[in-house]
C-alpha cells in the first residue's frame, strides 16, 4: 500500500467538489480527493436540539448541514450518514430528502447522501431514487461489516443497480467497504471502492471514531467513513483538521 502523505488536502478554489465528482464520473483523477465523512449527528448541537427531533425537522436540517459545513471548511455537505434508520424510519428518509432537495438549490457544496447497502438486507433503491431526484451529486453504499460469506454475487446485483441509477443521474456512485479488499473485487463498475487500507485508485474508508483518522495516501479519490461519525462537533472539528492541513 502506498504510504501516507503529510501533504494538504484543503479544498481547491479552483476545481469545486461538484466539478470533481463529475470528473470522477469520468473516469478521471482528481487533487484533493472529495472529502465526506458521514457527520450528520453533530450538527444539532448548533441549535441544542436532541439528535432525534433533528433528524425529522427538514428545515433544522438543512439550516445545520450547511453551517456544519461551514465550521468544519469542507466543499462536501452529507445529506444522510448511511445509519440504518434512513431505510426503516420513512420520516427520518423524508427529511433528509427534502434538506437535500432544499440544499441543492441554494448551496455550491457538493452534496453526498449515504445509504445502508444492501448486505444489511434492506433495499436501498427507492431511497437511492429520491436522493438522486432531489439533486444529490454522490450517492454511498455503506457495509459496516464484511459482507456475508457467498454474498458475493448476489450483493453486486444489488449494488449494479443502485449505481446504474446514480451514473444516470449524473451522480457519482461510492461503495464503502469494512471487509476491505476481499469484498472490493464485488464493487460496482464505475464505482468509487472505498476500504479501510486501500490499493491505488481506491478511496479510504476511515473509522467512525476521529481519535483514529488519518491522512490518506496521496491519489485517493475520496475520503470517508465507516457509517456515522461518533463523536462530538469538537472531535470533528479537530480530526478534519489533521486532514485537511
Amino acid at each position: 500500500m502506498p504510504g501516507r502523505s503529510n501533504r494538504s488536502y484543503a479544498p481547491s478554489a479552483d476545481v469545486t467538489a461538484r466539478k470533481r465528482a463529475k470528473l470522477l464520473l469520468r473516469g478521471r483523477p482528481v487533487a484533493p480527493p472529495l472529502l465526506c465523512p458521514l457527520v450528520v449527528a453533530q450538527a444539532a448541537a448548533i441549535d441544542a436540539l436532541p439528535i432525534p427531533q433533528f433528524l425529522t425537522d427538514p428545515t433544522k436540517l438543512c439550516n445545520g448541514l450547511r453551517t456544519l459545513s461551514e465550521a468544519l471548511a469542507m466543499d462536501v455537505i452529507v445529506t444522510a450518514d448511511g445509519r440504518p434508520e434512513l431505510i426503516t424510519d420513512g420520516v427520518q428518509a423524508a427529511a433528509a430528502v427534502e434538506a437535500t432537495r432544499r440544499l441543492a438549490a441554494t448551496a455550491d457544496a457538493a452534496l453526498a447522501a449515504a445509504l445502508p447497502g444492501p448486505g444489511r438486507g434492506g433495499d436501498p433503491l427507492p431511497l437511492a431514487r429520491a436522493f438522486l431526484q432531489a439533486g444529490t451529486n454522490l450517492l454511498l453504499l455503506v457495509e459496516e461489516r464484511p459482507l456475508p460469506a457467498g454474498s458475493g454475487a448476489a450483493w453486486q446485483v444489488a449494488a449494479n443497480t443502485v449505481a446504474n441509477v446514480a451514473r444516470f443521474h449524473q451522480a457519482l456512485p461510492v461503495v464503502v467497504l469494512a471487509g476491505g479488499a476481499a469484498d472490493a473485487a464485488a464493487g460496482p463498475r464505475g464505482a468509487v471502492v472505498c476500504v479501510p487500507d486501500p490499493a491505488a485508485g481506491q478511496g479510504l474508508a476511515l473509522a467512525a471514531d476521529p481519535a483514529a483518522w488519518t491522512a490518506p495516501a496521496e491519489g485517493a479519490p475520496v475520503v470517508t467513513t465507516l457509517g456515522p461519525v461518533a463523536g462530538g462537533f469538537a472531535a470533528v472539528k479537530e480530526a478534519v483538521g489533521r486532514l485537511t492541513g
